[in-house]
């Protein structure tokens, strides 16, 4: 579990920096005005679409560090099976394991298949 824990507690710092990194190019919003500035706009929104990722990533690796502390990393948060270890290795915050994963991905394409067009 120890390692598990570095490893997390490594991706949380390096991601941290990175959202640090983001806020300091999005201190400044470039003008926008006809004809001018849509690169840079494009560029400002991309960068900030990439702050969401990294706060989302950020707040499960601060979940998935609270599992290691309660003794409940590596299980599903749905089912309570374990999660496979191939699994964690590849998104170690992973909350669900495979199955309950793929369920909550059907359900949210049937939903959104569901919106009016």
């Amino acid at each position: 579990m120890d390692t598990i824990k570095k490893r997390l507690e490594t991706e949380l710092k390096e991601a941290e920096q990175e959202k640090q990194q983001l806020d300091a190019q999005l201190e400044s919003k470039p003008d926008f005005g006809l004809g001018e500035g849509a690169t840079l706009v494009t560029s400002w929104e991309m960068t900030l679409a990439r702050k969401q990722e990294v706060t989302f990533r950020i707040k499960g690796l601060q979940q998935a560090l609270n599992r290691v502390q309660n003794g409940t990393y590596g299980y599903c948060q749905v089912c309570g099976t374990q999660i496979h270890p191939e699994r964690l290795e590849i998104l170690p915050a992973a909350q669900r394991c495979t199955n309950c994963a793929q369920k909550q991905g059907s359900s949210q394409n049937k939903s959104l298949n569901s919106l009016p067009r």
